[in-house]
């Protein structure tokens, strides 16, 4: 029988966070607050949730889990809307140079 402490995500997890992913959160939040992200991780997208954790791994080991959740996450913001507006930019200037 899996328990929650195995290296892999459990069964629920499938298309959340893969092994590699789930294992860094783990190191950096512990198990009981990565499953409190569960349902919040399920509502953003596959990259978003790739950039969560990169920023995760960049967080101060020192900050407490829930401060570390919250750095992560507004960095992971701050890079999608970074990344948005750098596609709408190469858009537009696509659009521009049209005939």
């Amino acid at each position: 029988m899996r328990t929650f402490h195995d290296v892999d995500p459990p069964p629920d997890w499938d298309g959340l966070l893969d092994t590699d992913q789930w294992r860094r959160a783990r190191k950096v939040l512990g198990d009981q607050h990565l499953v409190e992200l569960r349902t919040l991780l399920a509502n953003v997208s596959d990259r978003f949730r790739a950039t969560f954790v990169d920023e995760l791994d960049q967080v101060d080991t020192a900050c407490p889990p829930h401060i570390a959740v919250v750095i992560a996450m507004a960095r992971a913001a701050d890079r999608a809307a970074e990344q948005t507006c750098e596609a709408q930019i190469a858009e537009a200037q696509l659009g521009g140079t049209r005939a």
